[in-house]
């Protein structure tokens, strides 16, 4: 093996720090990472978007579910993209984790005196040193990150779904009311052609 060719610590933390690469590639590509959505409230004031919906959609207006909608769309593509970027930072935490304990496994085969360490010798002092503690730390943060951010979306899609049903159900409900003031037009006729006007408990007028 070439031991020149390896690289050391430090250079390791750099090499795998490719998130601004990342992201210039992004941008070069034209693309833009979307924000957390934005509306304005009754004032005018713009307001963030935080990701929740009524708990109960059944008396919200077709206007009002569609509002929903376009947040929840919008909120998808923001928290799918802060998933992604969440994968990326805990894939890089951890290539650099693994790499900090190689070299230092590496680095204690040996004792002072020259004798070769046991397995678990040597797992015990990597473990303990202050880089891959550190390293082990920052994976172990970016990871619960990258879950927290799945779970997000999940949650995100379950709203979407449900508002999409709301929106479903308001408008076949709307359509069984119009077809059937059609039906009862139909069979009522008023003299004008119009519809059927009643009063005094049901008695034609």
């Amino acid at each position: 093996m070439n031991y020149e060719a390896e690289v050391s610590i430090e250079e390791a933390r750099d090499i795998l720090n490719i998130e601004e690469a990342v992201l210039q590639k992004i941008a070069a590509l034209g693309l833009t990472i979307p924000g957390k959505p934005i509306y304005q409230d009754n004032t005018g004031a713009s307001q963030y978007f935080e990701g929740q919906i009524p708990h109960d959609l059944t008396q919200l207006s077709e206007q009002e579910l569609g509002f929903y909608m376009s947040m929840i769309t919008a909120w998808m593509s923001y928290v799918g993209s802060q998933k992604t970027l969440a994968d990326m930072r805990k894939t890089i935490a951890k290539e650099q984790l693994e790499v900090f304990e190689a070299k230092l496994r590496l680095s204690h085969k040996d004792d002072d005196e020259g004798k070769r360490r046991s397995n678990p010798e040597r797992d015990d002092i990597v473990r303990r040193h202050r880089q891959v503690v550190v390293a082990r730390s920052a994976y172990i943060t970016l990871n619960a990150v990258y879950k927290f951010t799945g779970t997000m979306y999940q949650a995100s899609e379950q709203m979407f779904a449900t508002i999409s049903r709301r929106i479903t159900q308001t408008q076949n409900t709307s359509g069984n009311n119009n077809r059937h003031t059609n039906l009862t037009n139909r069979s009522h006729p008023s003299a004008g052609g119009g519809p059927a006007l009643f009063h005094g408990g049901g008695r034609r007028v």
